[in-house]
């Protein structure tokens, strides 16, 4: 097992102090998976159990791969060491390396790590060593803005638009990366928004000429069983409880658009034309009944909303605050937290400090609450 110590962390979006463990030495040899983990920028990070913020550890590493006789040693150059210091941290960090495998192990290479100051440098260097080149690189930077652009995109029409400009991108390369950045939202622990992204990378890739050939290669290359249009339509068309029936409805409503309803239409009247009456009957009432939930989930979110913001707007203007939140406790749900976070982030990019740091400190008094009513129920 690789040797962890802890370190304390500060988040930066809601300054709660606390310990996160790191791994000084990453020894890809012993732990092979520990390769993918650390390139998919999963390790030496840590997640703020109050607010969710992943927070990335700046602390010194080494990173070793005996396979490609790769020693490399991490020193932020944030931390401004003296050379001196840099040269022993680098001896330390070898040491232990060295210390910790058999005699028959040990190798020259290994007394003498290569030192980077940016995790850019690092990366490329670990990059290099696995035969992908700057060019493979510089391709992927450019669908990663692609990606950006294609998440930011607020409606459908939007979304083809952008689809149609991109095309020549969306490649199985751009693919993969999406499927990563889905999967490591649902790793951190953001189990919707990961779906979400998932749902989103369906719909790009009905969009697109080769998007769903990609796709499938992918989920099959990673054992992956995702929610798609066509999934879901089969699962809607079997599934009898109600409660089943609106959670299907709920985890695939970026699903759930012109294209879905088009291909459902097409079979209709597919059946129609092949005088199967009963079953066309069947989907007609299927599509009713899709439209009809989506649309009271629809009003039931905008409703919390809604409501979540009237009790945001009836906190911030009172000079009790203390008290109001400890009155209104029970008021508070996922919906509360959402406007909160997007009163917070719209405070930040006007650049209103002030306002900020009350937010901020409404959400540490929440937060704080709903904690202590959660050891008072488990007391």
């Amino acid at each position: 097992m690789e040797s962890q110590l802890v370190t304390p962390v500060k988040c930066p979006n809601c300054n709660l102090q606390y310990q996160a463990p790191i791994m000084p030495i990453v020894n890809v040899s012993r732990n092979p998976e520990l390769k993918r983990a650390f390139l998919n920028g999963q390790v030496n990070i840590s997640q703020c159990s109050q607010c969710k913020t992943i927070v990335g550890l700046n602390i010194p590493f080494l990173y070793f791969d005996d396979e490609k006789e790769l020693a490399l040693v991490f020193i932020p150059n944030e931390l401004q060491l003296s050379m001196t210091d840099q040269q022993k941290l680098v001896g330390n960090l070898s040491n232990t390396l060295i210390h910790n495998m058999p005699q028959e192990e040990r190798k020259m290479y290994m007394l003498n790590p290569k030192m980077f100051i940016s995790r850019e440098g690092l990366f490329k260097a670990i990059m290099e060593s696995e035969g992908i080149t700057e060019e493979m690189l510089q391709a992927q930077q450019v669908r990663g803005k692609v990606l950006e652009e294609l998440l930011k995109a607020g409606d459908e029409n939007t979304l083809q638009a952008c689809v149609k400009e991109h095309e020549e991108h969306l490649d199985e390369l751009f693919f993969k990366l999406l499927t990563v950045t889905a999967l490591h939202v649902m790793e951190a622990g953001n189990q919707q928004d990961g779906q979400n992204y998932f749902s989103i990378r369906q719909v790009i890739a009905e969009l697109s000429p080769n998007g769903k050939k990609f796709v499938e290669k992918i989920d099959k290359e990673l054992g992956l069983q995702m929610l798609t249009a066509e999934t879901l339509l089969e699962t809607l068309k079997v599934t009898s409880d109600d409660n089943e029936f609106r959670n299907l409805i709920r985890n695939g409503h970026t699903i759930l658009n012109y294209n879905f309803f088009q291909k459902l239409t097409s079979e209709i009247e597919t059946l129609e034309k092949e005088g199967n009456r009963s079953e066309s009957e069947k989907l007609k009432a299927l599509r009713s009944r899709i439209l009809d939930v989506s649309s009271q989930i629809e009003d039931e979110s905008k409703r919390a909303v809604a409501k979540a913001n009237l009790l945001l707007q009836e906190m911030i203007a009172t000079d009790d605050i203390e008290s109001m939140v400890s009155e209104k406790i029970d008021q508070i749900d996922e919906s509360f937290f959402y406007v909160l976070t997007a009163y917070i982030q719209e405070a930040k990019q006007n650049d209103q400090p002030d306002k900020v740091e009350k937010l901020m400190k409404l959400y540490d008094l929440v937060a704080m609450e709903i904690e202590s009513k959660q050891n008072e129920a488990g007391a």
